[in-house]
C-alpha cells in the first residue's frame, strides 16, 4: 500500500485469521474504498470473492486490489516474484501465480482506504501507457492465460480509454470501472 493509504484497524487480524482458517489460500485481498485528498469516499472498489470468479475476472481486469493483498512469499517466489512489466507488475504476478495453480480469495468487505488523485488517471493515459498495455497483454497471451481474440479486444478497449482526455478517462474509472458507487 502507498504511504497515504489507510488500513482499517482490524484489517490484518481479519486477513490473518482467514488465512489461518483457510490454509489452501495463497493470495488474499479485500475490497477497498477510494477517497480524494479531502478524505471524501467516492467509491468502493469491489473485487470477485471466490477463486473461480477471480480466475474469470482476471482474464479481463486485475482481480486483486494490490494495496490490500497478503500472499505466501514462497508461492510468489516460485513464479519469479514481481517482474518488470511497467504499470502491471502486480497483475502480471497474479496471472503467473494463477497459471501456477495458486488459490486466490478476496474478503467480502473493505479493509482499506485508498487515496486517489488526478495523477492516477494521468499515469494511465498516453501513447507510452498504450505501449505498456500491449506489452502486458502479449505476456498474458504468451502465458496461455488469454486467447488471441481477447488479447486484441482488450488492447483495443484499454488503448481507447488511455487515449481519451484525462477528464473523460477519470470519469470512466470512477463510474464504469467501479461495481459499487458509494452513495451519500
Amino acid at each position: 500500500m502507498d504511504s497515504d493509504d489507510i488500513s482499517k484497524p482490524s484489517r490484518f487480524l481479519k486477513q490473518m485469521t482467514y488465512l489461518t482458517e483457510h490454509p489452501e489460500v495463497d493470495v488474499l485481498g479485500t475490497d477497498m474504498e477510494e477517497f480524494t485528498g479531502s478524505l471524501e469516499i467516492f467509491s468502493r472498489k469491489i473485487m470477485p470473492y471466490e477463486h473461480d470468479d477471480i480466475v474469470k475476472y482476471a482474464k479481463k481486469r486485475n482481480p486483486m486490489n494490490h494495496p490490500t493483498v497478503i500472499f505466501k512469499k514462497s508461492k510468489a517466489e516460485a513464479v519469479g516474484g514481481y517482474q518488470h512489466c511497467a504499470y502491471f507488475e502486480d497483475y502480471f504476478l497474479w496471472m503467473r501465480m494463477l497459471k501456477n495453480g495458486c488459490t486466490f480469495h478476496n474478503l467480502d468487505e473493505s479493509c482499506l482506504y485508498s487515496r486517489i488523485d488526478e495523477d492516477l488517471y494521468r499515469r494511465r493515459g498516453g501513447i507510452s501507457y498504450v505501449k505498456n498495455i500491449i506489452s502486458f497483454r502479449r505476456k498474458i497471451r504468451k502465458l496461455g492465460m488469454s486467447n488471441l481474440y481477447d488479447t486484441w479486444w482488450l488492447i483495443m478497449i484499454q488503448s481507447s480509454v488511455a487515449m481519451l482526455p484525462n477528464s473523460f478517462r477519470a470519469h470512466i474509472y470512477r463510474t464504469l470501472l467501479r461495481r459499487n458507487e458509494v452513495k451519500k
